[in-house]
């Protein structure tokens, strides 16, 4: 009886391991939770005989999205763990910020960890907002830190590799310096009023489109008819942004790519906002 039962956990585990696996597979190949139905299927139809043992009833079968959810927290854990423990180890370290928004309009804070160990370097990525505190990081061992060009990372007052300057004086700091020359033309484009009103046509061009379908498909119909003689037609129109690095010039280019069907539809049209 006790082999009996050893012998059935010890399939479960190699079960469990495998299905663990694909997750971490599909983890590093971006790819949905809901492949790993299809995915664990493909493995058995190959003759992965221990996919069979995650079959526990019709109802249970270790796919669903909150079982991949615990397998992806449960190899994050494992991961972090080892990471936490080198990163200890290391005698210096630097880190490399930048914030970003997802799609579900949340901020969120990535930091790349360069540690020295045992001559070389090794870069991992974390997402975290605290890391120094969570993973028992001393400060004063951070030797270098690298940001983009923000007010709230570089400023003079304030900024955070300020703040750690105070703790760590002798801090090398560096930033992004295309996040700063993206600043620089944005800037100089906003100090010119000609530039800002020729902005507010593009972006109202954009929009004419962008926010109507009937628009689009008349303009895509003219492009097709045009793109025998103009390959360029078809090129999707671009919204001028601040966020969006050198946004400017890709906006531009698109509307010169797309000019005579512009100028055909808005003609047509013969409405004074677009014009």
């Amino acid at each position: 009886m006790v082999k009996a039962r050893e012998k059935s956990v010890s399939k479960s585990k190699e079960a469990i391991l495998s299905a663990m696996r694909n997750v971490m597979f599909m983890a590093e190949h971006d790819l949905p939770n809901s492949l790993l139905s299809h995915l664990n299927t493909l493995c058995l139809q190959q003759g992965a005989e221990q996919f069979k043992d995650l079959l526990v009833d019709n109802h249970t079968s270790y796919t669903h999205n909150k079982s991949v959810q615990e397998f992806q927290a449960a190899i994050a854990d494992t991961i972090c763990e080892d990471l936490r423990q080198r990163l200890s180890q290391s005698e210096y370290y630097s880190i490399l910020l930048d914030e970003s928004i997802d799609v579900s309009v949340d901020q969120n804070l990535i930091v790349y960890v360069r540690k020295l160990s045992d001559g070389a370097t090794a870069d991992k990525i974390l997402e975290v907002n605290d890391l120094l505190f969570e993973y028992e990081l001393d400060v004063k061992k951070m030797c270098g830190i690298a940001t983009d060009a923000a007010a709230v990372m570089v400023g003079s007052r304030s900024g955070l590799t300020t703040r750690f300057k105070e703790l760590v004086p002798g801090l090398l700091s560096t930033y992004c310096i295309e996040h700063r020359l993206a600043l620089c033309s944005s800037r100089a484009a906003d100090a010119i009023p000609y530039l800002i009103k020729y902005q507010e046509l593009v972006n109202c061009i954009y929009q004419y489109f962008s926010n109507s379908p009937k628009n689009l498909s008349r303009l895509e119909k003219i492009q097709e008819i045009l793109a025998s003689v103009n390959a360029d037609q078809g090129t999707r129109l671009k919204q001028i942004s601040n966020t969006r690095w050198l946004s400017f010039e890709e906006s531009v280019t698109a509307l010169l790519r797309n000019y005579s069907s512009l100028i055909t539809v808005l003609l047509e049209d013969n409405y004074p906002k677009t014009v």
